[in-house]
């Protein structure tokens, strides 16, 4: 029987190269002999080494997933991808987001990230980008400074319209949530909880959103954290966002690399 490499890394089947090295370097720390130190964590190491050497080499990568058999394929096969917005958001080529209007919120270019601030205590500046989908997948490579009160929130808005939007959110302490925003009423589908696969303080981390039908799935750095059935789900817009907490004088954070797929089919 072929060994399931994918669930040795813990990554999705189409899991991205960048995803798939990054994943495997935090595999790798935390089962070194320096750090485990013992027969199970060696034992563990060696294999996390076996499937990186597959899945992280192009060629040997499809071979394996032919290998795997139709199951194996069909998790890729089914669903169709095509990218329809893409930003580094550390030039100012694309000219996005433009100057915002709120005098509360900050919008810098430097360093390789742009950085979105707000500057009142419960405050919550968005910029959304143009594409309006129902079916995508969005990921943002997202760090929040530790300079920020532990409760500072960024992340994804997406499904925005008229009638509201949807919100994966991320805190600085490494509590995460997933809401549903209309007016001013607020639904959590997730209550904020705690996942260990955030990196630690003021180091990126890639988020993930995905939507197809009434299925949301929300992830960090190639994990799924969560997958929620909705009653139904709006086409609207997808976008960045940085909160305050009401104990916040301020809050930024740092974003780049930001794009989104349009996503026909079932998966």
């Amino acid at each position: 029987m072929t060994k399931d490499y994918y669930k040795v890394l813990q990554v999705a089947p189409d899991a991205e190269a960048e995803v798939i090295q990054a994943v495997y370097r935090r595999l790798a720390r935390k089962y070194h002999p320096d750090t485990g130190g013992d027969k199970a964590s060696a034992e563990k190491m060696k294999l996390v080494n076996e499937a990186y050497a597959v899945l992280s080499d192009p060629a040997s990568r499809a071979k394996y997933d032919r290998e795997r058999g139709p199951s194996g394929e069909r998790s890729v096969a089914r669903a169709s991808k095509t990218l329809v917005w893409q930003d580094d958001l550390h030039t100012k080529a694309s000219g996005w987001p433009p100057p915002s209007k709120d005098e509360d919120c900050e919008l810098d270019r430097r360093g390789g990230f742009l950085t979105i601030g707000v500057t009142r205590p419960n405050w919550m500046s968005v910029h959304d980008a143009p594409p309006k989908l129902s079916s995508f997948e969005a990921k943002v490579r997202a760090q929040i400074p530790r300079t920020n009160g532990p409760e500072a929130e960024c992340g994804l808005v997406f499904c925005k319209n008229n009638a509201g939007h949807l919100k994966f959110s991320l805190r600085r302490n490494g509590y995460y949530s997933l809401s549903v925003h209309s007016g001013a009423r607020e639904r959590r589908l997730l209550e904020f909880q705690f996942s260990d696969l955030f990196n630690a303080d003021n180091e990126p981390n890639v988020l993930m959103v995905k939507v197809v039908g009434s299925r949301i799935k929300i992830g960090v750095n190639g994990h799924l954290l969560a997958s929620v059935e909705v009653g139904s789900v709006r086409e609207g817009r997808v976008g960045l966002f940085v909160a305050s907490s009401a104990a916040d004088q301020f809050a930024n954070a740092k974003f780049r690399d930001f794009t989104i797929y349009a996503i026909e089919g079932h998966k």
